[in-house]
């Protein structure tokens, strides 16, 4: 279910064979972050689009919503390599 102001874009989660993690979308220019620490990128994401909504496109992000939620996310990527794409749906504030 979507409301009003709010909108779609991807984020591919990237884990790769050497171990480490790269985050990006092409819904988000500028996002890239990448390490060994998932924590650390998992603390860092979410300011990090919206910062980067608001400086590319003077979007001004209220909440955003993780589908699934983005600690479903964290444990996926802990689990054997691979690439997954999430759904983030975020509310503008109006």
């Amino acid at each position: 279910m979507t409301t009003q102001n709010e909108f779609r874009i991807e984020i591919v989660f990237d884990k790769r064979d050497d171990g480490r993690f790269h985050i990006h979308s092409a819904s988000v220019p500028g996002l890239h972050l990448a390490g060994i620490d998932l924590d650390a990128l998992r603390a860092d994401v979410e300011p990090v689009v919206k910062d980067l909504l608001w400086f590319n496109k003077k979007i001004i992000v209220d909440s955003v919503r993780w589908i699934p939620s983005l600690d479903d996310i964290v444990d996926k990527l802990k689990a054997p390599a691979g690439t997954e794409t999430f759904v983030v749906k975020v509310k503008d504030a109006a």
